[in-house]
C-alpha cells in the first residue's frame, strides 16, 4: 500500500493521505497558512485605506465605510505537478473573535482571488490605490462583481470558524497556475445596508497564521504499463499480436492522460485501440501491436508512451522463422561412365532454417516435390528421391541418381525441385529450382579378324600335320578418352578363350595370355592353329570371353567363331596303300 507524500517545503502545510482498503489511493489535503493578512477600509467612492496589518477586519464599520479582509498564501511549487490534479480548495478563517450589529444572521461572504502584483496588497509593499480598488472591486458587494470564486452564507457568531468551498469557476486552475509564487485572496460582505456596525468580524487579535488557512485537496496520476512484451518465434507469412496496457495507478480524482506512440518498424504495427489516452484512477488503455515478419531474423520497436506522470519506452521484440532451402553439396556430371557399371549424381538438400520453433508443426517444414524430366531413362532415382520433400529444421537429404548407360552416347535429364515454402532467401516463399543432370556412356569397342560368328576353316589338313591361320583382335573403341587415361572406362580385357566341340583338342591359340588388357586402339596378334589326328572332318567352336558390356575385368560380352577342318591322310601313306593295292592285282591276274 502507498503513501503519498508531496514535495513541500516544511513548515507550509500538513499533509493527510486517506488509504483505501485495495491499493487504491486516495488523494491528500495539503493545508497553507497565511503569510500575510490585513485589513483594507473602503471609503464607499475610491480610496482604500489600510486598516490592519495584524488581524482582519470585514463588514461596515460606519457608513459607508467597508472593510474589505485579504490574505496571502505561498503555493508550493509542486501544486504544479504535470501529474497532478487540484481537487478543491477551502479557505477556512478560524475562531473570529466577534461580530456586532443587526442583522448578524443569513449573511454572504464573497471571495477572489488576485493574481496580479501581490504588493498592492501585502502591508507596505509599496501597492497603489488604484492596485486595491482592482482587487477589491470585484467582490461584487453589490452583486455585480466581475470574479467571484466563492462565496458562503453564515451566521456571525463568536468563536465560530467559517469555511469558504473555493473549488468554483477557475481558481483551482489559477492555484496551479501560481505554483512556487504568492496567491492573494480577498473578502468582502455582501447585502449590507446603511447601518453602522453591521455583520463585522474580526479575526484574532494576535492574527495567528493557523487562524488563516488554505486547504487544497489533490490527487496524483500515477502511470502503470505492463511492459515490455515478446511475441515470440513466429512462423513468416503468420503473425501474432500482443497488447500494450496503460493504467492510471494513481490516487482517487487524478487523472492520467497521454499517448501510446507508434512503431518505428515495418513488421510491427498497431492493429487496434487508440493512441491517447484519458484515464481516472483504476481505468485502463489498450493498444495492440501485430507482429508480421518478413524475413527469418529478430525485430524489435520501442513504443513511446508518454504521459502527464512519466514516460516509458516499452520494448516490443518478435523473431520471424521460417525453413530455409539450401544446397550443400552437388555432383550433377556422372561424366565418363563405362557401360555395365553406374555413378551417382545428384544433390544434397539440406533445412537450414528454424520454422519448427513457431510449434506449427509439419507447415513450418520444409515442404516440396522432387521430380525427373527428360527422355533418358538411364537416371535412376535411390529410394526417396523423387515425390514429396518434408524435412524439419536442420536436417539433409540426399537426392540420388544411380547413372547407367546402356550406349556409347552424352545424355541429360533434369531435375526439378519445386518448394512450396522455404525459399532461399529466408522470406518463406514459394521457389522453384532446377538441376540438369548428365553423363556419357563409353566402353571398349571389341574388334577381330575374321570377324565374330564367322567360320574358320582350316581346308584339309593331313593328319600328323598342324596348320595355322593368323588372328587379330583390337579394341576399336572411339570413345571420349579419360584425361587420367583411366583403362577402367575404355580398356578391353580378354578374359579367356577356349574351344569348345567334338573336336575342341584339336584347335589351339598361340601367343594368348588370358586377363591381357587392350587399350583404346591397341591390337593383339594371334595365332589359331589345328593338328589333324585322325581323318574326317573336324568341327569346334572357339570362345573368346570379355569384359566388354561389363565393369573392367569383369565377365561381359564373348564371341563366338565356327572353326572347320578336314584331315585326310598323310600322301606317303597313300602311295603305300596303292603299291599294296596295285600288287595284289598282279598276282591275281597271274593265277588267272
Amino acid at each position: 500500500m502507498k503513501v503519498f507524500v508531496p514535495n513541500l517545503p516544511l513548515g507550509l502545510l500538513t499533509v493527510s493521505s486517506i488509504l483505501g482498503i485495495s491499493s487504491q489511493v486516495l488523494g491528500a489535503t495539503l493545508t497553507l497558512n497565511a503569510t500575510n493578512a490585513g485589513s483594507y477600509r473602503f471609503n464607499g467612492t475610491s480610496s482604500y485605506t489600510q486598516t490592519s496589518t495584524s488581524s482582519y477586519v470585514t463588514g461596515r464599520t460606519t457608513n459607508p465605510q467597508e472593510n474589505r479582509s485579504y490574505f496571502v498564501f505561498t503555493i508550493p511549487s509542486s501544486m504544479s505537478q504535470s501529474n497532478r490534479t487540484i481537487l478543491g480548495a477551502t479557505l477556512t478563517l478560524v475562531n473570529p473573535t466577534n461580530g456586532s450589529g443587526a442583522n448578524l444572521t443569513g449573511k454572504t461572504l464573497n471571495i477572489t482571488n488576485f493574481t496580479g502584483n501581490i504588493n498592492n496588497l501585502i502591508s507596505n509593499g509599496g501597492g497603489t490605490n488604484a492596485g486595491r480598488q482592482t482587487v477589491f472591486n470585484d467582490l461584487g458587494t453589490t452583486g455585480t462583481g466581475n470574479v467571484v470564486y466563492g462565496s458562503t452564507t453564515f451566521d456571525v457568531l463568536p468563536t465560530s470558524p467559517i469555511s469558504i468551498n473555493l473549488s468554483q469557476n477557475s481558481i483551482l486552475t489559477d492555484i496551479r497556475n501560481r505554483a512556487g509564487q504568492q496567491f492573494a485572496i480577498g473578502a468582502a460582505l455582501t447585502g449590507l445596508n446603511t447601518t453602522n456596525n453591521q455583520s463585522v468580524f474580526v479575526g484574532s487579535s494576535s492574527a495567528t497564521p493557523s487562524n488563516r488557512q488554505l486547504t487544497i485537496t489533490y490527487a496524483d496520476a500515477f502511470l502503470g504499463t505492463n511492459g515490455d512484451q515478446q511475441f515470440g518465434n513466429v512462423l513468416i507469412g503468420q503473425s501474432a499480436s500482443r497488447t500494450l496496457t496503460v493504467t492510471n495507478n494513481g490516487e482517487t480524482g487524478s487523472t492520467l492522460t497521454g499517448l501510446i506512440g507508434a512503431s518505428t518498424t515495418s513488421t510491427i504495427q498497431p492493429t487496434s485501440g487508440t493512441s491517447s489516452f484519458s484515464l481516472g484512477s483504476t481505468q485502463s488503455s489498450t493498444r495492440t501491436f501485430t507482429y508480421t515478419p518478413t524475413v527469418r531474423g529478430s525485430n524489435q520497436t520501442n513504443i513511446a508512451i508518454t504521459s502527464n506522470d512519466t514516460n516509458t519506452n516499452p520494448l516490443l521484440t518478435g523473431i520471424g522463422v521460417a525453413p530455409q532451402n539450401v544446397i550443400t553439396s552437388s555432383n550433377l556430371d556422372a561424366g565418363l561412365v563405362r557401360i555395365g557399371t553406374s555413378s551417382t549424381v545428384g544433390v544434397t538438400l539440406q533445412n537450414i532454417g528454424d520454422g519448427n520453433l513457431s510449434g506449427q508443426g509439419a507447415i513450418s517444414n520444409l515442404n516440396g516435390t522432387a521430380s525427373l524430366t527428360g527422355i533418358s531413362s538411364n537416371f535412376i532415382p535411390t529410394a526417396g528421391s523423387v515425390g514429396n520433400l518434408s524435412l524439419t529444421d536442420n536436417v539433409s537429404q540426399n537426392i540420388e541418381f544411380l547413372y547407367t548407360p546402356t550406349a556409347k552416347v552424352a545424355e541429360t535429364q533434369e531435375l526439378t525441385l519445386a518448394f512450396s515454402n522455404g525459399s532461399d532467401n529466408g522470406t518463406n516463399q514459394a521457389q522453384t529450382k532446377t538441376f540438369a543432370l548428365s553423363g556419357t556412356g563409353v566402353g571398349p569397342a571389341f574388334q577381330s579378324g575374321p570377324v565374330p560368328n564367322s567360320t574358320i576353316n582350316f581346308g584339309t589338313v593331313p593328319i600328323h600335320s598342324t596348320v595355322t591361320l593368323p588372328f587379330v583382335i583390337t579394341n576399336a573403341t572411339q570413345d571420349p578418352i579419360d584425361p587420367n587415361n583411366d583403362l577402367s572406362l575404355t580398356g578391353l580385357t580378354l578374359l579367356n578363350a577356349f574351344f569348345e566341340g567334338p573336336d575342341a583338342d584339336l584347335f589351339f591359340l598361340s601367343n594368348f595370355t588370358p586377363g591381357t588388357v587392350l587399350a583404346r586402339g591397341e591390337s593383339l596378334f594371334l595365332d589359331i592353329g589345328f593338328t589333324a589326328g585322325t581323318t574326317g572332318p573336324k568341327n569346334a567352336t572357339l570362345r573368346i570371353l570379355t569384359d566388354q558390356g561389363a565393369a573392367f575385368g569383369q565377365v561381359g560380352e564373348d564371341f563366338s567363331y565356327n572353326v572347320t577342318a578336314l584331315a585326310v591322310p598323310e600322301p606317303s601313306s597313300l602311295l603305300g596303300l596303292g603299291a599294296f593295292l596295285t600288287s595284289g592285282i598282279l598276282v591275281k591276274r597271274k593265277r588267272d
